[in-house]
């Protein structure tokens, strides 16, 4: 497990951005550093973020959240559509990502 996810945190080609319970960033690999100092992310996702950390505290993610997430959207200063990927699991063991 540690070595899954080392790959996906460090090297996955993919910018990869870990949230706490307060919405706040605690963790982004190095693809999503460079993301965020070009550009801001949609007020769509912490948005987002606190309806799965609400459900969660619910026990309703299942019922509120029972596929994947995904945001297409323009950002400012970008010449193309970028696709914002939620993985939700209250166990991170079970998220789809590992699979």
């Amino acid at each position: 497990m540690d070595n899954i996810t080392d790959f996906i945190l460090t090297k996955m080609s993919v910018a990869v951005i870990v949230f706490d319970q307060n919405v706040d960033v605690v963790y982004c690999n190095r693809h999503a550093t460079v993301f965020l100092k070009r550009f801001e992310l949609p007020r769509e996702i912490p948005q987002i973020n606190r309806r799965i950390f609400d459900a969660v505290e619910q026990s309703r993610l299942q019922e509120l959240f029972p596929g994947e997430i995904h945001l297409s959207k323009k950002l400012e200063g970008s010449p193309s559509n970028w696709t914002f990927r939620f993985f939700i699991s209250e166990n991170p063991g079970r998220c789809s990502v590992y699979s």
